[in-house]
């Protein structure tokens, strides 16, 4: 079965709208640091995720209406501050930001024995790091946030749901 969520992929695209970097140095080495940002972010994005599903949406970001859109980035720009300390630019910050979530929950979906779409096979995994890879290799922040997603499952207490 392959799973299709396209959540990852519309913050990724949120992402580009903001602002796109050529060149940003990550400031967010620590990857534990690094996964608790992101699962901080996870939570603002999640709750719109849920919400979304309220008024007609489909539980996915893309059915948000600009204004929630706007108020999820305007919460993520308030969250940087914390963990994005180098960089004033909130739209940088909002960038990086979602790429890095958009890189972790992609590689944690993929690695999970299962998620709320149903089992991954092995076939499954294949596919979805092919296209983690391929992104991996042309975004440095979208792989960091890769490079975290084991953390981050071992932060959220699914350290043992890795296929």
């Amino acid at each position: 079965m392959i799973i299709l969520d396209p959540n990852m992929d519309t913050a990724y695209l949120w992402a580009s709208e903001l602002f796109w970097p050529t060149m940003i140095p990550l400031y967010i080495k620590d990857i534990n640091r690094r996964a608790e940002f992101i699962n901080e972010i996870n939570f603002v994005l999640g709750d719109a995720i849920k919400e979304s599903t309220g008024d007609g949406g489909k539980g996915v970001l893309i059915s948000l209406n600009e204004a929630q859109k706007q108020q999820c980035i305007n919460s993520i720009i308030e969250i940087s501050k914390e963990y994005i300390e180098d960089i004033a630019n909130e739209k940088i910050r909002a960038n990086i930001s979602l790429r890095l979530w958009s890189g972790c929950i992609k590689a944690a979906k993929s690695i999970a024995s299962e998620t709320l779409a149903g089992p991954n096979s092995i076939t499954s995994r294949q596919i979805a790091f092919f296209w983690i890879d391929l992104w991996s290799s042309l975004d440095p922040i979208y792989r960091s946030g890769v490079e975290a997603a084991p953390v981050w499952k071992a932060l959220v207490g699914q350290k043992e749901d890795i296929f």
